[in-house]
């Protein structure tokens, strides 16, 4: 809501397209973590075990998208958001934890 001019590339829930930079991106582990349309785009280069959960603005679980190991390559999930709102997308590995922004009108 304060990065009017999407300066930390946090990316807009309801967009049909992606046109900002990768929001999250751990070079160091070759991780993509981004939203991506109506969806959250993870890519690993590996297979992982992961953990993503949706959380609402209050921190209150939502939904927990995805939990299990994930073959290396990209996969996309479609949050069941049902609510306008700010939402955030939380991705836990053994190894490290990346946050989203979602915002939905």
């Amino acid at each position: 809501m304060d990065d009017v001019g999407n300066q930390s590339g946090c990316g807009s829930y309801d967009v049909e397209e992606d046109s900002s930079p990768s929001v999250q991106n751990d070079r160091k582990f070759g991780i993509e973590f981004r939203v991506i349309g109506k969806g959250v785009y993870l890519f690993t280069p590996n297979a992982i075990e992961v953990d993503i959960k949706l959380y609402n603005i209050c921190g209150r679980l939502q939904q927990t998208i995805y939990k299990g190991v994930l073959t290396k390559g990209g996969h996309t999930f479609m949050p069941d958001i049902k609510r306008s709102g700010i939402y955030f997308a939380i991705l836990r590995t053994n190894k490290f934890k990346e946050s989203l922004k979602i915002i939905r009108f």
